[in-house]
């Protein structure tokens, strides 16, 4: 069973385990951990960095730094208990933005950067192009959207390796 509705976007965790069916539903509701921090690989990571796309559109934006989960189970393995031990205040508490920050056991993505010191002393260049830094990384950072009013839509807007 796969939710089509942003109705299940909740930032309670999934009472049937169904992560991956929850992150789904936290895409339809208005976020992109999925679409733009999942899968992506290097070019693509490249690409949003010299704003050439990188992936899933306008919701992936451009910027200094582009970063992606090893794979769905990282950014699974990485949120899922903050979400199980927060994810009712998220819920019914007050409208705004929360900001998560964790660490990870072990690698959970890794992040690309432009380059800025001198040629050839790029000691982590990525192996598509030296000109970037290719980093694995254990630190991760999430951001929960609460929205006011009597709905009060929850999601998670994304969340990224930093």
């Amino acid at each position: 069973m796969i939710w089509c509705s942003s109705t299940y976007a909740q930032c309670a965790p999934p009472q049937n385990k169904k992560w991956k069916e929850w992150l789904e539903a936290q895409e339809d509701a208005g976020g992109h951990a999925l679409a733009c921090h999942v899968n992506i690989g290097v070019n693509g990571l490249i690409g949003r960095i010299e704003n050439r796309g990188g992936h899933q559109g306008h919701a992936c934006l451009p910027g200094t730094i582009a970063s992606e989960w090893s794979d769905i189970k990282s950014l699974i393995s990485a949120i899922s208990q903050t979400i199980t031990e927060q994810g009712d205040f998220f819920q019914n508490g007050p409208a705004g933005t929360y900001t998560l920050h964790g660490v990870g056991k072990g690698t959970v993505g890794r992040r690309v950067y432009a380059y800025e010191g001198r040629p050839g002393k790029n000691r982590s260049a990525c192996h598509e192009n030296s000109g970037y830094v290719c980093e694995n990384v254990r630190e991760w950072v999430a951001v929960i959207v609460k929205q006011a009013g009597d709905d009060g839509q929850c999601f998670l807007l994304t969340a990224y390796p930093q």
